[in-house]
């Protein structure tokens, strides 16, 4: 048995602090963002990505893997009073993926692209064309499913 060649699939939680006053106790967990955010935009964003795809747009890994197809099964967004949660399950995950991926939708949510855009980032195949690399203390590892 091994604990990372052997996982069938991975699920991440992306966690954002929506709001102007500041979440003291969870600051270093959450990632803030002072704007509101479209939660509906996000979400039909969110729904592109779902599937079977080339996914090298949203990885900023130096090697090339053998390959950068992967699927995800779902992406559920809510919020929780001033906190928003992405919750990404999938078969597997590039390098940066989740964050990259959520610094797209993040995007998304402020009004600074479409939510049909993410059909053409992933048609690129180019890093340049997705969103920013949304910072690292929002992200948790939830669950590996073997």
């Amino acid at each position: 048995f091994h604990s990372r060649l052997n996982a069938k699939g991975k699920t991440y939680i992306y966690r954002v602090w929506n709001s102007k006053v500041p979440n003291v106790l969870d600051r270093k967990f959450v990632h803030r963002i002072l704007e509101p955010l479209k939660l509906s935009e996000m979400k039909e964003g969110a729904s592109y990505l779902i599937g079977t795809h080339d996914f090298q747009a949203f990885t900023s890994a130096k090697k090339k893997k053998k390959s950068t197809i992967r699927t995800i099964e779902s992406i559920k967004i809510h919020s929780l009073g001033d906190e928003i949660q992405f919750i990404y399950k999938g078969d597997g995950f590039l390098y940066h993926m989740v964050r990259i991926m959520t610094g797209t939708l993040l995007d998304i949510g402020l009004g600074k692209r479409e939510p049909r855009d993410i059909e053409s980032i992933i048609k690129s195949g180019r890093r340049e064309k997705a969103g920013p690399l949304a910072p690292a203390n929002g992200l948790v590892l939830w669950e590996v499913h073997y």
